[in-house]
């Protein structure tokens, strides 16, 4: 139990930073193209 918890932790975690990287390179592509 107490590892599932863990993994779903650690995987709400990268899920996170992946949407936040993202949006950094969304955001970098966009104001280079202006």
């Amino acid at each position: 139990m107490l590892r599932e918890e863990t993994s779903f932790i650690i995987n709400e975690i990268l899920f996170m930073k992946w949407w936040q990287l993202m949006g950094y390179i969304g955001r970098f592509l966009f104001f280079s193209k202006k």
